[in-house]
């Protein structure tokens, strides 16, 4: 039996939900692996966060597609079948672009007045310099290749990705979540409400921006340092007040046999 496009929603939004719940856990435990320096655990679940990344955008952009009164099923279906995460984003871009400004697809790039047209090819240079090399290296992680990746249907061992492995961490994975659910919000728009996109365009572009500027300048050396500063003085915090719960076992029947406060 066929589901209601209502009840095919809620169960994408269930489903967003429980990735993006196993994505914060995740980011949880691998904050304290940063904490206790443990770099081989560290490791492990940066591989597994560069999998649920790839995953979240699965699951963001199914809940996209069904969104009420957005794209029709005809549209759905022409996305599914785009082929690789990062082409089925891009052709859901594309439909969205046709659908706000009702032109045709082969016309696209041509037929859009010029800020659209602009808009549309920064999106799309968005797609390919920031998600793309992620669901890349997330494809090369879901097919065991976690310490070598290959070329695709090659023996042959792929430098950019090995490169992509190296320098991929927990923080730039955070923002890169964010840019994901900040896009879709976007296209969102632009496919419900030509008022909406129009006037709020600017203000979701700065943030998309913010986050661009965040993966690429901020430090990962100095938020991990204040992790493990942060845990550092939780340790030292729970072993005074233990040691003091300790003193007090120890002496407190004497002080209240001489009538003496604790200091």
């Amino acid at each position: 039996m066929s589901l209601s496009t209502a009840k095919l929603y809620r169960y994408h939004v269930k489903n967003l939900h429980a990735v993006d719940s196993a994505f914060s856990h995740n980011k949880r435990l691998a904050h304290e692996a940063i904490a206790r320096n443990e770099l081989g655990t560290l490791k492990s679940l940066t591989s597994i966060q560069t999998l649920l990344l790839g995953v979240y955008g699965e699951a963001r952009l199914s809940k996209l597609l069904y969104e009420l009164s957005g794209f029709s099923p005809d549209e759905r279906i022409a996305v599914k079948q785009g082929g690789a995460l990062i082409e089925r984003w891009s052709k859901a871009i594309d439909i969205a672009f046709c659908k706000h400004y009702a032109v045709l697809m082969p016309a696209l790039t041509t037929s859009l007045p010029f800020t659209a047209r602009a808009r549309y090819l920064e999106l799309r240079r968005m797609l390919e310099t920031d998600l793309a090399p992620a669901f890349e290296l997330r494809n090369k992680i879901a097919h065991g290749q976690w310490e070598w990746p290959f070329v695709s249907n090659k023996d042959e061992l792929s430098m950019k990705h090995i490169q992509q492995l190296k320098t991929e961490n927990m923080l730039k994975l955070q923002f890169k979540r964010r840019l994901i659910g900040a896009l879709a919000d976007l296209i969102h728009d632009l496919v419900i409400s030509v008022a909406t996109f129009e006037r709020d365009f600017d203000a979701r572009y700065k943030h998309i921006e913010d986050i661009r500027r965040d993966i690429t300048t901020r430090s990962y050396t100095k938020w991990s340092t204040q992790l493990i500063e942060k845990y550092k003085k939780g340790q030292n915090l729970r072993s005074a007040q233990s040691s003091m719960k300790e003193e007090n076992h120890r002496y407190g029947w004497l002080r209240r046999l001489f009538g003496i406060r604790a200091s």
